[in-house]
């Protein structure tokens, strides 16, 4: 290549790199506005490292500490919750469920609400559809008898089937007139085939309640590695102990898969009060999903 060449084709590169910078827009953005930022930034990384470092110390301790998660929650999740329109739903309830309403250009939107153990009411899935009229509403449940409740009171859709984290059979407790009774050797769906199935693999559920009696450890574990479940944007699920209903784990197990949710990133545990004593109803959200936090967190959180 000649010298003439060589500066053609120096002038020629150095004119590219001109006309790119040409194209990058100034972001404006004010100190203050920036700041405040941050501040929201740092509430989810406060809360997300008291929980960490809270459950990492409570590993190989007696399980008494079982006791202190609601005060945990409400430690660690106090700033959070100082931050968002949380609701709770049907109040008078003693299954105490939570949510939150969209941003004002959301309101009019679709949304959906999906419901693993329906337990014979529907006083959440009504309070929700008073606020959001615009929700569609799916239930799984593997008593027949709540298909009417569901489809017929709140104009839902019903499946009938067991909910877990892995597809196969296991036993389940389920509600019947005198309580709750071992069902053994029950088919059982997964949870993320359900959601697949169903609403559709990669579009956000606005709402996803989950009381399967002792079950809901095996989703827990599922969602570490699932990325299906990266698109819920708000999540109620009754914890149950490990003494309860005999799910499988140990508390130490328990406890580390509580630690690596949070680790994960994707929810942060920002509600939950004692119910009988031992269950812990229990409100997540995503800080992760860029659809749930635009809808959802963003100006609160973000």
């Amino acid at each position: 290549m000649s010298l003439l060449a060589c500066v053609l084709s120096a002038n020629q590169e150095n004119n590219n790199e001109t006309n790119i910078f040409n194209k990058i827009k100034p972001i404006n953005v004010s100190t203050a506005e920036l700041v405040n930022a941050l501040k929201k930034l740092e509430v989810i990384n406060r809360a997300r490292d008291c929980l960490i470092e809270i459950f990492n110390s409570w590993v190989n301790l007696p399980t008494t500490y079982w006791f202190d998660i609601p005060q945990t929650i409400e430690n660690c999740g106090r700033s959070i919750r100082a931050s968002i329109p949380l609701i709770e739903a049907g109040p008078e309830n003693y299954e105490r469920k939570y949510y939150m309403l969209p941003q004002l250009k959301y309101v009019s939107e679709s949304c959906s609400v999906i419901t693993f153990g329906i337990g014979g009411e529907i006083v959440a899935e009504k309070h929700i559809q008073m606020s959001f009229p615009h929700c569609s509403f799916i239930g799984f449940d593997p008593n027949p008898n709540y298909e009417k409740l569901f489809v017929d009171d709140l104009g839902g859709k019903f499946v009938k089937t067991a909910v877990g984290g892995k597809s196969g059979k296991n036993t389940i407790f389920q509600l019947q007139k005198s309580g709750y009774a071992k069902t053994p050797e029950t088919q059982i769906r997964s949870a993320a085939e359900l959601i697949e199935t169903y609403h559709g693999k990669d579009k956000i559920i606005d709402i996803l309640n989950i009381d399967i009696e002792g079950s809901e450890y095996g989703i827990f574990e599922e969602m570490l590695k699932d990325k299906i479940f990266e698109n819920i944007c708000q999540i109620n699920v009754e914890i149950h102990p490990i003494w309860y209903y005999n799910p499988g784990y140990s508390y130490s197990e328990v406890i580390t898969l509580f630690k690596k949710l949070t680790e994960n990133g994707t929810f942060i545990w920002v509600k939950t009060f004692v119910h009988r004593f031992q269950f812990f109803p229990s409100y997540f959200i995503n800080v992760k999903n860029k659809k749930c936090m635009e809808k959802y967190l963003k100006n609160r959180l973000y």
